[in-house]
């Protein structure tokens, strides 16, 4: 009679969280998988001495034939259970995923799996309303990436306790006019001329403070007028992701636009 005990397993994945508009890239898991079936982020194992986010851009050219970028480390996800893998191993299985974000040059490119005998079976830009409604199976892990990328950074969050903590109503949504348009102007000339000042003077001190200042009332200026600068950020660097033809710039030069630059596409991400 076979050991019924199951063979402890755990395995290191990483992921990556890429939108376009409303849509979210996905991965269907094939029949060589656990959860045959449902769909995933991009992504996979990490191979032993192979860093994350190399092997997270790897597993993401295999399974989409996507070249991206991979950004910052969103969430950290983990799934413990007990099945059976595809060659009938019984596994006490510890899944921890690395989610990260990550951008693409180019997002209008053909999806294609290039990775023979894949553990996925098909590749697409899904859209986000059709996973929150639960249309589609999807594992745990792409929820929490879509929650951890629509966490707020440090700062936006920081801005927003500090206004609430000052009473200040901010809008629900995006809205161009507002009464206080000249005073937030005000705010960002007054620290954009002490940032100058404390350049011109070499205080690196005075320039953190002067910088630091300017982050948050250009963070606060978002805020009152109801603008998710996080998200719009994100799509800003999408785009000047597609300025990047390998030439190198000064560190005072604006990148130009090459062939192939995408423009920013801003106004979906104010009418969600």
């Amino acid at each position: 009679m076979p050991d019924p005990t199951p063979v402890v397993r755990l395995r290191l994945s990483a992921y990556v969280v890429l939108t376009r508009d409303d849509r979210v890239l996905l991965t269907r898991i094939s029949s060589l998988g656990h959860h045959s079936g449902h769909w995933t982020l991009p992504g996979g194992g990490v191979d032993h001495g192979e860093p994350p986010r190399l092997a997270a851009a790897r597993e993401v050219r295999e399974e989409t034939g996507l070249d991206v970028e991979v950004g910052v480390l969103l969430d950290v996800h983990d799934s413990h259970f007990t099945g059976h893998a595809p060659d009938g191993t019984l596994e006490d299985f510890h899944g921890v995923h690395l989610i990260f974000g990550a951008s693409t040059p180019t997002p209008d490119a053909s999806l294609r799996i290039l990775e023979a005998d894949s553990t996925t079976d098909a590749v697409e830009w899904v859209d986000r309303a059709t996973i929150e409604a639960g249309d589609i199976p999807v594992l745990g892990v792409v929820h929490a990436g879509l929650a951890a990328l629509g966490r707020p950074s440090l700062a936006a969050e920081s801005v927003a306790q500090f206004h609430s903590a000052l009473g200040i109503a901010d809008p629900d949504r995006p809205t161009g006019p507002v009464a206080s348009w000249r005073q937030r102007l005000a705010f960002l000339e007054e620290e954009t001329r002490e940032y100058a000042a404390a350049a011109e003077a070499g205080d690196v001190v005075q320039v953190a403070d002067a910088l630091a200042d300017l982050l948050y009332v250009v963070h606060g200026t978002a805020l009152v007028h109801g603008i998710p600068l996080d998200a719009v950020f994100a799509e800003v660097h999408r785009s000047n992701m597609t300025k990047v033809d390998g030439e190198p710039i000064g560190p005072g030069t604006k990148a130009p636009k090459p062939e192939g630059y995408r423009a920013p596409r801003i106004r979906p991400l104010l009418e969600r």
